[in-house]
């Protein structure tokens, strides 16, 4: 298989470990370059400084080759031209084969714009898969599940690196394995992370 280059867009410095670590970790695992870009330092759920310093050993854990940070205020991501041009400019620096962003149907509105942002950013991307946030209404209906079964342990490491967010429902082991696991039942496997497909190009 040719190494990939893979994207992921994380609206706060938490969501990419929480709704995408174990694939992030099999990308890494599997020889493919992965970069993150952070939109928010999540400043209203904690020292901006001690979060981004977090996220950078969270993304170490997952073996993520770059970690970036946008600094927009936490709270009001959106989806204006300026935000889809940021984005748009991380993505043209070394085009990605592929995108994860979180999906629209959340009930954060810094994803829901984020989603937004990012699907207009990516519209020369060929696959743009939209990972379930924590948030996530029940109207989000998976189409694409990725076994994480081997790599859990490695995400669930990667999420108590984020030491300040402890207390949060949404970061206690139970409700993370939880979700993966029922997404691993849908999948008939242990554990697995699930995904709306925005878009995706085959070659056959």
């Amino acid at each position: 298989m040719i190494d990939m280059k893979i994207a992921v867009v994380s609206v706060h410095p938490d969501d990419f470990c929480l709704c995408v670590g174990g694939t992030v970790a099999l990308h890494s695992r599997g020889g493919d370059s992965v970069r993150v870009l952070v939109l928010s330092d999540g400043e209203r759920g904690g020292d901006p400084d001690v979060r981004r310093e977090e996220a950078g050993a969270s993304a170490n854990i997952l073996g993520v080759d770059e970690i970036r940070f946008l600094g927009i205020p936490d709270g009001h991501v959106d989806d204006s031209i300026e935000t889809v041009s940021k984005i748009e400019d991380y993505i043209n620096e070394d085009l990605p084969d592929r995108i994860y962003c979180c999906s629209h149907k959340d009930r954060h509105q810094d994803h829901r714009y984020a989603s937004l942002a990012t699907l207009s950013a990516a519209r020369m991307i060929g696959n743009v898969f939209l990972y379930e946030g924590m948030s996530a209404w029940t109207s989000f209906e998976p189409t694409t599940f990725i076994d994480i079964s081997d790599v859990i342990e490695v995400k669930m490491e990667s999420i108590a690196a984020h030491g300040s967010q402890e207390d949060r429902y949404y970061m206690r082991p139970d409700s993370v394995m939880g979700q993966n696991q029922f997404r691993g039942w849908q999948a008939h496997v242990k554990f697995a992370e699930a995904f709306e497909i925005a878009r995706q190009v085959l070659s056959i």
